[in-house]
């Protein structure tokens, strides 16, 4: 993704998936994702960084003995789906889509975190309305301008309702039949322990309560693929950064959208 915004934190998720051996097609096909190889979309982004996207499906890439379509842009993208896709690992499996690779949600300092985890279903074309897909949670420390804190996590995907069509927003409104929602979102804390001046007591002071700092909705259109995504990032610290030496704003939100323009599925 092309920088963003938001002066809190790059957050770097590595996402590593090992499971059984697989075979054909990536493990078949979903109605609302189809992963042949060559297949192609591209999408119209509106936000604070408009521009293009170019998203299609690669070749074979073997991870873990298990097979998986590497996705691939064509440049940097510009929008958070496809940045959120490019050079990782999708393979379908029954009714699921499931997702291993790197997760990047510039906030803007740099905090990675490795994750080994099994598969992560970003959709799933048969899943109850609210049915939790898949879910990571973490803790990790680190020093941020000489101020340590403590990140708590939690990354989860959601289905949310199924619907029979579907209108984009302006300014495309463009209608799309058999629709499933699912909602990715990122819910955080962050604290810092401070030794009082002149004592040995130390106090644990809340950054950031715990709240949803990255919340994205996509919409899948049956045979065609993610039609629609919207994406908010946004923050509210629980105290002055500036008492802690932190070059954060107090809050922030930015909204981004990606608009399915044209797409090739075989």
């Amino acid at each position: 993704m092309k920088k963003q915004f938001l002066a809190l934190f790059t957050f770097t998720v590595i996402l590593y998936a090992c499971s059984s051996d697989d075979s054909g097609e990536s493990g078949g096909q979903t109605n609302h994702f189809p992963l042949t190889s060559n297949n192609t979309w591209e999408y119209d982004v509106v936000g604070q960084l408009p521009g293009t996207d170019n998203l299609n499906v690669g070749n074979d890439v073997v991870i873990g003995g298990q097979t998986y379509k590497q996705m691939l842009t064509t440049a940097e993208p510009f929008g958070f789906y496809s940045s959120l896709l490019r050079n990782n690992g999708l393979r379908n499996d029954g009714s699921s889509t499931l997702f291993t690779g790197n997760l990047d949600v510039n906030l803007g300092f740099d905090l990675p975190i490795d994750l080994s985890v099994t598969d992560f279903t970003i959709l799933k074309t048969n899943a109850s309305t609210n049915e939790v897909l898949g879910t990571f949670t973490g803790t990790f420390s680190e020093n941020i301008e000489g101020t340590p804190i403590t990140v708590s996590y939690t990354l989860k995907a959601t289905a949310l309702e199924s619907l029979a069509t579907y209108t984009t927003p302006n300014p495309q409104n463009e209608t799309y039949s058999d629709v499933k929602k699912v909602k990715m979102s990122l819910m955080m804390s962050i604290s810092t322990t401070q030794t009082i001046p002149g004592t040995t007591i130390s106090l644990q002071i809340p950054i950031l309560t715990n709240q949803e700092v990255v919340a994205a909705t996509q919409y899948y259109a049956k045979n065609i693929g993610m039609v629609y995504n919207n994406t908010v990032i946004s923050y509210n610290l629980a105290v002055d950064p500036s008492e802690l030496g932190l070059p954060i704003p107090q809050s922030a939100t930015q909204t981004s959208e990606e608009f399915l323009s044209s797409y090739t599925v075989n």
